[in-house]
């Protein structure tokens, strides 16, 4: 007698899961297909934010790495760019498929993964580029390198569980896209990205270590400068993310039926 499919079987897609790259790949040449600039500014809109960024506060902060910002601001920042691209693209992965959820026999799961999926192929790149640029300044790659499977599997953990709440918030209320930006922003602000930790007391360098976006930092730095592996967030940045796929494992099930009807 066959056995029911489990439920992370039911929302992962189960055998369908070999469809994500194709999804992906579409999503990717949809995006850009009608845009000539549009693959140069996917790379040119992070690079612009860097430099002004640097501009700024390379006069205001005494954050440094070598004597420089920009290494520092570079390589704590493109976690930050994947987190932002990913939730965005996730947040209306649903609601911008309704046609194709509600006529298609699939899992509706496959187009939040294949956006996953999508931000997975452009942080890679984004990452290689980020390397070239530090090597001009004189940071070659080091065997710290070897935190790379770690740094996309980490984020892939933090993004999923937060994006499917997202897309799942955007059914029932529209604005969830609209207002994503602004949170962000702030999440952003309240990372140490631009400026250090060490501006802060000890008590509240405890909370920055609560912050899971904190953790994706520290080991861009780790990877990109060798500065240390952030071992100090580990146990709470897992356990954060357990608590999220609890939470989106829940929320999945009770909407999963009923979903294309709220679609």
């Amino acid at each position: 007698m066959p056995q029911p499919p489990s439920l992370a079987n039911r929302i992962l897609g189960g055998d369908h899961l070999s469809l994500i790259p194709y999804l992906a790949r579409a999503g990717l040449r949809r995006r850009y297909a009608d845009s000539l600039l549009g693959p140069f500014l996917a790379i040119a809109q992070p690079s612009l934010i860097i430099l002004v960024y640097s501009a700024i506060f390379s006069h205001v902060t005494s954050f440094r790495h070598g004597g420089a910002y920009a290494p520092m601001l570079i390589a704590g920042i493109l976690p930050w760019f994947a987190l932002s691209d990913g939730l965005t693209n996730m947040a209306g992965s649903l609601t911008g498929h309704v046609a194709l959820i509600k006529r298609a026999p699939l899992p509706a799961i496959l187009w939040p993964l294949s956006s996953l999926a999508e931000g997975v192929v452009k942080q890679i790149c984004l990452l290689a580029i980020a390397a070239i640029a530090l090597a001009f300044m004189g940071y070659l790659p080091t065997s710290h390198w070897w935190s790379l499977p770690y740094l996309l599997l980490a984020s892939a953990a933090l993004i999923l569980p937060l994006g499917l709440i997202l897309a799942l918030g955007n059914i029932v209320l529209r604005d969830t896209s609209f207002l994503l930006p602004g949170a962000l922003q702030i999440w952003f602000w309240l990372t140490p990205i631009v400026w250090p930790v060490g501006l802060l007391s000890p008590q509240w360098a405890t909370w920055v270590n609560a912050n899971p976006l904190s953790h994706l930092v520290a080991l861009g730095r780790h990877m990109l400068l060798g500065a240390p592996f952030p071992v100090d967030g580990l146990a709470i940045f897992w356990a954060e993310i357990g608590l999220l796929t609890l939470l989106t494992l829940g929320l999945w099930r009770f909407f999963e039926a009923e979903l294309r009807d709220y679609l």
